[in-house]
This record gives structure tokens, C-alpha cells and sequence, in this order.
């Protein structure tokens, strides 16, 4: 099965690169089931990921680089921004999501997946704008647990947790398609 993770890094409480971790793992265990994996992520710093990945592991940074804004599109934001900084920021997160979700499905109709795993901390608005039609699973972060005490060990398993869980998923997902007529036909389109 091919499968998508998607990792915008938006949670600004992974105070600890859990996501990140977790991300790794799940992506090394799925590709020890035989699974064909493809990491998106976008990060603000060029570079791989902290955590080891194996090199079967397909990767594609997100970019963003064609969301900024236009010299006329700047002019406008500047003055709304005079009458009103929320319908401001707005705008220029509104145009942000675009660039991200047409470069998002662009990598993902590249790659056609049978299943995307999308990070818990994208909204559900970029989700409908990439008009997705495969199987989609959002990664909980709430069975990272809890992080007072001893916060990595916690955070540990909470990962655990996360890769055991979307595994199930995954496993059931193939065992419907494996039994549903039309079978195991790609899901995303462009």
C-alpha cells in the first residue's frame, strides 16, 4: 500500500519534536510491513529530519515558496490593515494555505497514494482544499500522554502509542479494500 504522512509542523505545543519522532517511527514500521512511504513536511529550516529515517522512506519538503504575496496583493493588505489588522492577517493566511495546498496536492497526485496520514494540527479547511478522495487518517496527538514527570519517557510512549494505533487502522483499511469490489483502485485525483 502507498501511503502518505503529512506533516505541516503547525502544533506549536510539540515542545519536545514528539510529531516529529513519532512520524520517523511510524514511517520506519510501515515501511518494515512492506508499505510504499512518502513523508511531506514543511519546516522553515531547510534540511532532513532530526530523527533517523531509512532511505526507503521517500521524503518532499512543502516549501511554501510561491505564497508570498504580490507587490499589488501587499499594497491591498497594508490598507485593510489600516481599517482592520484581523481581516489583514487573514488575508495573507488565507493566501499561505493556498500555495501550501496546491504544492501539497501536487506532491500527492506525483505520488498517488492509497492512504494519507495527516498531522492532527492541520485545519480542517486546508483539508477541503486539497479535495482529497483517498482514505485519510488524522494522527491523534492526544495519545501522546501526559507531559508532567518524566517528559520524554512520557512522550516515548505516546509515540508508541500512535504507531500501534494507525498500524490497526491501516490494517483494517486494507483488509476492506481487499474485499470491497472495486478493490484496491487509486483514491486521489487531480
Amino acid at each position: 500500500m502507498k501511503i502518505a504522512i503529512v506533516d505541516m509542523g503547525l502544533d506549536k505545543n510539540d515542545r519536545f519534536g514528539t510529531t516529529e519522532r513519532g512520524i520517523c517511527e511510524l514511517s520506519q514500521a510501515l515501511v518494515q510491513e512492506g508499505h510504499e512511504v512518502l513523508v511531506l513536511y514543511r519546516n522553515h529550516v531547510k534540511g532532513d529530519y532530526l530523527f533517523p529515517l531509512d532511505n526507503q522512506v521517500k521524503r518532499h519538503r512543502i516549501s511554501g515558496e510561491s505564497a508570498a504575496l504580490s507587490d499589488t496583493a501587499k499594497i491591498r493588505r497594508e490598507i485593510l490593515r489600516l481599517f482592520s489588522p484581523d481581516m489583514a492577517r487573514q488575508m495573507t493566511e488565507t493566501h499561505e494555505r493556498k500555495a501550501y495546498a496546491a504544492e501539497l496536492l501536487q506532491a500527492l497526485n506525483s505520488f498517488v497514494p492509497d492512504m494519507v496520514i495527516l498531522d492532527s494540527s492541520l485545519d480542517s479547511s486546508l483539508v477541503s482544499e486539497l479535495k482529497m478522495t483517498s482514505q485519510v487518517l488524522f494522527m491523534d496527538k492526544i495519545r501522546t500522554g501526559d507531559y508532567k514527570g518524566n517528559e520524554v519517557r512520557q512522550a516515548e510512549k505516546g509515540m508508541d502509542r500512535i504507531v500501534h494505533h494507525i498500524s490497526e487502522k491501516i490494517h483494517k483499511i486494507e483488509e476492506a479494500l481487499a474485499n470491497h469490489p472495486w478493490g484496491n483502485s487509486r483514491l486521489v485525483h487531480g
